[in-house]
């Protein structure tokens, strides 16, 4: 029919972490930690800065909080989404302070869960079909990819992943070039997410006046930087790019800690509309599941992924 057809509104799917209680402990006391832990959760799941849902079923969660026969409390990933080795748990959690553990480790878990989901979101919205059909190329739109270097040659050399089965290894050097591939000048930033849920800025470096403004076809190499095992597991390497317009975006008001570590500071509130929308995904339990368009106009981002291995 000729007829051009165009998306209104972007699905997130489902944003809230889903948790259930993992009580391994035969003791006496067991259903009272059982009740002290569930109402722990209950208050945690109401916090309109919290996406958190307590869950019964075990099949149902994304992680557990798993209270063991010693009477400790972890943090243990499922199977699912998140992909951290199964030997990882995270905690135990101080028995005097074991509300504020939750809430601080499972908000971060949870702010890691929806950005990558998000950025799922936005790589669907910019490689759909009906994009291909009309031959539409976007104002603002970025590629993302990671090179290795020689160590002999100190040369970029392009990275196997299907050899090497998706793995970086401790001490490798890296370099990230990120190319502007839509139509319109872009403003970029670069984040590290580690596999402990850590998130650190890594260009602009925070606090650092940096030229990252690339216009349309225009290339920048990140790095070198040096792949370390003190996280293991899967891990990122986030793009956030922007139409450019005016000062560029800080996001270094994404920082958090690892989980295993004292929460930093997160910095800077949000100013503009991308910075709105990350807030709103990340910290309110607002309804956005589904967002207008308009909400996610101007911005791409992209993720490239791999497994941190010691050898």
């Amino acid at each position: 029919m000729g007829c051009r057809v165009e998306p209104v509104e972007v699905h997130y799917g489902e944003l809230r972490l889903r948790v259930a209680i993992d009580d391994q402990s035969n003791s006496s006391a067991s259903t009272t930690n059982f009740e002290a832990i569930t109402s722990i959760l209950e208050e945690i799941a109401i916090d309109p800065d919290q996406r958190i849902e307590l869950v019964k079923t075990s099949e149902h969660a994304d992680w557990f909080v798993r209270c063991t026969e010693a009477n400790e409390l972890f943090l243990v990933p499922s199977a699912g989404w998140s992909k951290v080795p199964d030997e990882t748990y995270f905690g135990p959690a101080p028995i005097q302070d074991r509300a504020n553990w939750l809430r601080e480790r499972l908000g971060r878990i949870s702010r890691v869960k929806n950005l990558l989901k998000l950025c799922g979101a936005s790589e669907k919205q910019s490689g759909g079909i009906l994009s291909a059909l009309v031959g539409a190329k976007r104002v603002c739109d970025v590629k993302a990819k990671l090179f290795g270097i020689s160590p002999e040659t100190e040369e970029l050399v392009a990275i196997d992943w299907l050899k090497r089965n998706r793995k970086l290894v401790d001490g490798e050097q890296v370099v990230l070039q990120v190319t502007n591939s839509g139509s319109g000048s872009i403003d970029f930033s670069v984040l590290f997410i580690d596999s402990t849920f850590g998130i650190t800025p890594l260009f602009p470096p925070p606090g650092v006046v940096a030229d990252n403004r690339l216009q349309p076809g225009q290339s920048y190499s990140v790095g070198p930087m040096e792949v370390e095992s003190s996280t293991l597991g899967l891990e990122h390497l986030l793009v956030i790019a922007t139409t450019a317009e005016g000062q560029p975006p800080d996001f270094s008001w994404l920082a958090q800690s690892s989980v295993e570590v004292a929460k930093r500071g997160l910095g800077n509130e949000p100013k503009d509309s991308l910075d709105s929308l990350l807030h709103s995904i990340l910290f309110s339990k607002g309804n956005v599941r589904g967002m207008r368009l308009a909400d996610a106009e101007g911005t791409c981002l992209r993720a490239v992924s791999w497994q941190t291995v010691s050898e």
